[in-house]
């Protein structure tokens, strides 16, 4: 034996070698023998068959051949190595069914980055089955081209256990729209100095879609809350719970034109009801309120004036209108407008002054035109 081993551990290793002349001896090396005596080559890649044992058993088989030539370059005989990978295949079917019931999209490449295998998913929404793209571009099925360079460039520097990710779009035949695909690559061990990648993608077309409304609707709060914030007008969002307490969530800053507090002032003074609104008002304030929310419902709304005291002690007039957003558990959401009718109210009480004068005036004129009255009756009854 030219090897440097005994032939019983040749005998009880998990592999054997075989010597053929013709590759008619063993049916079940003739692949590989007949592609080795045909080129010659140097060792040809492992390759794995199914063969069927004496006692009828399917296993699942390794081989590698090469071939020996004599002095003139002829091809004499063929050498090889074949050991038992049945366990090796069946793990990886358990694993790509396994795969095959990932919610997702699962692609595992070759070492050339072609197609080897993936799971129903990804084959449903290519509407192919494996067989037909097994060993095309895998790249290409899986990015449209203007993504694909750096894709490809992304998966041949991805080592063993490698990670990487990209997001890429795909545009299957079938399909209304594109779709927009988050990968992650994970580079497969190298056995053999062969390896390969295995590919997870998540279709995220409708996050992205979500993720668009939501960056134009926080740009549409962000236009809200810059009005809301020049607005000489008061809005603000609070909690009130059924035991009458106010917690203020979110105040614009109309509150420091209306009151003089900042609205960080207002939200983390629990008091600050109390300090703007002097009695009367303050109880007649929380009775109303409690009145009100004790039987409110999502939509009903309250308006409501009071007087208030400002930070500078000056005191103004306020017209409070508020509405019940939402009703859960112990609490309500109110949301409120309170604008600033100090003017108004000063207007008002200026017609009432006006008004209270000119009726004393005239309750003037009247008792002087009933006085001459009654003289002239007087006189005209003498007369008589």
């Amino acid at each position: 034996c030219a090897l440097p081993i005994s032939l019983d551990q040749i005998r009880s290793a998990p592999f054997f070698i075989f010597k053929t002349s013709h590759p008619d001896e063993l049916d079940w090396v003739r692949a590989a023998a007949t592609r080795a005596m045909a080129s010659g080559d140097l060792p040809q890649e492992l390759e794995v068959v199914r063969a069927v044992r004496a006692d009828g058993a399917e296993v699942f088989v390794q081989q590698k051949a090469w071939a020996l030539r004599d002095r003139d370059g002829c091809v004499t005989h063929i050498e090889g190595v074949v050991r038992d990978v049945t366990d090796l295949v069946l793990a990886r079917r358990d694993m790509e069914r396994l795969l095959d019931r990932l919610p997702g999209l699962v692609v595992r490449l070759d070492e050339n980055l072609a197609v080897a295998w993936a799971n129903q998913e990804w084959l449903a929404l290519h509407g192919v089955g494996l067989e037909p793209i097994r060993g095309r571009d895998g790249v290409g099925l899986m990015a449209t081209p203007d993504c694909q360079d750096e894709m490809r460039a992304q998966l041949a520097g991805l080592g063993p256990i490698g990670q990487a990710a990209s997001r890429a779009i795909i545009a299957p035949p079938g399909l209304e729209a594109p779709r927009v695909i988050q990968w992650r690559h994970v580079g497969l061990p190298a056995s053999q100095g062969r390896r390969g990648v295995l590919s997870l993608g998540q279709d995220i077309s409708d996050h992205m879609q979500v993720q668009r409304e939501l960056v134009r609707t926080s740009a549409d709060l962000a236009r809200v809350a810059s009005l809301l914030d020049r607005s000489p007008v008061m809005a603000s969002c609070s909690r009130w719970t059924r035991r009458n307490r106010l917690e203020v969530e979110y105040v614009n800053q109309g509150c420091q034109a209306l009151l003089g507090y900042s609205p960080e002032e207002i939200k983390a003074d629990p008091e600050i009801t109390r300090r703007i609104l002097p009695d009367p008002w303050h109880q007649h304030y929380h009775q109303t309120a409690a009145r009100f929310l004790a039987s409110a419902q999502p939509g009903d709304s309250i308006t409501t004036e009071y007087g208030f005291v400002r930070k500078d002690g000056s005191q103004g007039w306020a017209r409070h209108t508020a509405w019940v957003v939402s009703a859960g558990g112990e609490s309500l959401e109110v949301e409120a407008f309170i604008h600033d009718i100090t003017p108004l109210h000063q207007a008002q009480e200026t017609l009432r002054q006006m008004a209270a004068g000119m009726a004393h005036n005239f309750n003037n004129l009247m008792a002087a035109v009933l006085g001459n009255t009654q003289a002239v009756q007087a006189m005209l009854a003498e007369d008589r």
